[in-house]
């Protein structure tokens, strides 16, 4: 029960914020796996609110299931981009992709959920892919209330 439980929230979440956590996790996935990771992370100027950070991280972990489980993947990757009000998790793999009525109606558990966590945080999702073409989901999350004049950007192999 404790792993189900640290797996959801890890601990690493609260203490050092999303880009650590999902470094971590992404990681942990690339050891477990043959698909290849990548990670990109803006500097963000503050941290996230607990909840949308968790929203984040949940979304994540899903995506990366749902790849695991069905897509045939050889890579998967993570953007978590700085917009000019708030953040912005592009996830893409290099799978099958999927049939273009389960992205129009979203009848997929995985996806359903995705969503809901997103809106329950104010945010937006969307999905896009094709036979053969590989997945993008995309959410943007309204956080800040002002723009700063830098961002700043690492990549990092997990």
């Amino acid at each position: 029960m404790r792993n189900i439980s640290h797996s959801l929230r890890p601990s690493i979440l609260d203490d050092l914020g999303l880009s650590a956590a999902l470094r971590w996790f992404l990681l942990e996935m690339e050891k477990q796996t043959d698909i290849a990771i990548r990670f990109l992370a803006d500097a963000l100027p503050k941290r996230l609110s607990p909840d949308v950070e968790v929203v984040l991280f949940r979304v994540v972990q899903e995506a990366f299931t749902n790849v695991v489980r069905h897509s045939q993947a050889k890579t998967f990757e993570v953007r978590l981009e700085r917009s000019t009000e708030g953040i912005e998790l592009v996830i893409k793999d290099d799978g099958i992709g999927l049939d273009p009525a389960v992205t129009r109606t979203g009848h997929s558990l995985g996806i359903v959920g995705m969503r809901e966590r997103v809106a329950d945080v104010g945010g937006t999702f969307a999905i896009h892919s094709l036979p053969g073409q590989g997945t993008e989901i995309r959410v943007s999350i309204q956080i800040f209330k002002e723009e700063t004049n830098t961002t700043q950007r690492s990549e990092m192999k997990p």
